[in-house]
C-alpha cells in the first residue's frame, strides 16, 4: 500500500520528477473532453466543515474558468475494514528486524501497530486482500463513466503536533489512536492503484494548508498531470502563514 512520491512546489515539477524516476515522458496536454467529477465525502467520510467550504470554494473557482464539473457518485466505501490488516502487515514487515533491538527509536503507535501485524494470520489477510480486490473494481466501473475525480485531500485540517488525531469529525466521534480513523479517503488512492496528485488550495482562517486532490485510474499520470496543472492555473495563489 505504501508508494513513493515527490513534494513540488509546481504541477510542472512533478511531472518533471516522476519522467525522471519512470524513464517516460508526460508531456502537458489538453483536458479538451476529459470527464471531471468532484466529491465533497466520497459519499461516506465525516469532513470538517472548513475543509468543505474551502473544497467548495475550488470548485467554484474551477468552473468559473469555463472547466466543465459534474457532481459525481464514487463507490460509498471505506476501506479501512480491509486496509488496517494489510498495512499492520506492511509496517511489521518493514519493521521486522529493527524491534528487536531496544534502540530502535520507533513510536509506541508504530511499535503497537507493527504488532497486531505479526500476529495476524495469513487467512485473515488473505480475506483482507479479496476485499481489496473488490474494492478495486467497484471503483473500475466508477472509472468506466469518469475519467478524473476531484476531492478534498484529507478530511480534517493540521491539528497540534503530538496528538495521534482527532477526537471527531465534524461531530462525528471517532478512535483517534485508530490508524486511519481520521483519513481513509486519503488511502483511497493507494489501494486502488490511482494516479492521484495533490495540489493546494485555502488556506483555513488560521493560515493552515488545505489540498485538493485530482484521482484518476492507474496509468493515467498524463491526464491527471493535464487537469492538475490546469486548475493550478485557475486556482489563486496559496498565501502561507509565515
Amino acid at each position: 500500500l505504501n508508494c513513493a512520491g515527490t513534494l513540488t512546489g509546481a504541477v510542472a515539477d512533478a511531472r518533471a520528477a516522476l519522467a525522471v524516476l519512470t524513464g517516460r515522458s508526460f508531456e502537458a496536454d489538453s483536458i479538451a473532453g476529459v470527464r471531471i467529477g468532484f466529491t465533497e465525502d466520497y459519499g461516506f467520510a465525516p469532513v470538517e466543515p472548513e475543509v468543505r467550504a474551502a473544497f467548495r470554494e475550488a470548485v467554484a473557482a474551477i468552473e468559473a474558468g469555463d472547466v466543465a464539473l459534474a457532481r459525481a457518485e464514487p463507490p460509498a466505501l471505506s476501506p479501512l475494514g480491509f486496509m488496517i490488516p494489510m498495512l499492520e502487515c506492511e509496517v511489521y514487515d518493514a519493521f521486522a528486524d529493527v524491534l528487536e533491538r531496544g534502540d530502535h527509536g520507533l513510536s509506541p503507535e508504530t511499535v503497537a501497530v507493527a504488532e497486531i501485524g505479526n500476529a495476524t494470520t495469513g487467512r485473515a489477510y488473505f480475506r483482507a486482500l479479496g476485499e481489496r480486490l473488490e474494492f478495486e473494481a467497484r471503483w473500475r466501473e466508477f472509472f468506466a463513466g469518469c475519467d478524473v475525480l476531484l476531492a478534498p485531500t484529507t478530511q480534517v485540517t493540521a491539528f497540534e503536533l503530538g496528538r495521534c488525531g482527532p477526537d471527531a469529525i465534524d461531530g462525528h466521534e471517532i478512535d483517534p489512536t485508530a490508524d486511519g480513523s481520521w483519513y481513509p479517503t486519503s488511502f483511497i488512492a493507494n489501494v486502488i492503484g490511482a494516479a492521484a496528485i495533490s495540489i493546494p488550495i485555502g488556506p483555513t482562517a488560521g493560515g493552515l494548508p488545505l489540498g485538493l486532490q485530482v484521482l484518476g485510474p492507474n496509468g493515467t499520470d498524463a491526464t491527471v498531470l493535464a487537469v492538475a496543472e490546469e486548475l493550478e492555473r485557475l486556482l489563486p495563489p496559496v498565501s502561507r502563514a509565515a
